[in-house]
């Protein structure tokens, strides 16, 4: 795996060469050379970001291999469900305290 790529993201990089039909190594060498090149047009063109905002994050999104994705670093909505109703039951906070 290349410095240049997130390698905490080995599942977007398998995911992003399925979906666009690459063998692992070419799509790996693709992004590589878009990332070099600074071409963002070609990282999004080869890794397209599938999410649209924090309640629809796609585990395996291509694009967090190269920090493209929308949904990078947001939680899910279920993971802020699950913090409001944390925060409602041991602290009495009401949705609108909680997301105000």
């Amino acid at each position: 795996m290349s410095a240049l790529l997130l390698p905490e993201f080995q599942g977007s990089l398998l995911e992003g060469a399925r979906l666009y039909g690459y063998p692992i190594v070419r799509f790996r060498r693709a992004l590589e050379r878009a990332v070099w090149r600074g071409d963002i047009d070609a990282l999004d063109e080869l890794a397209h970001c599938r999410c649209c905002c924090h309640e629809h994050t796609f585990e395996h999104c291509p694009a967090r291999v190269w920090s493209g994705c929308r949904g990078q670093a947001a939680m899910t909505y279920a993971e802020l469900e699950s913090w409001f109703r944390h925060y409602q039951r041991r602290h009495g906070m009401t949705r609108e305290q909680f997301f105000g």
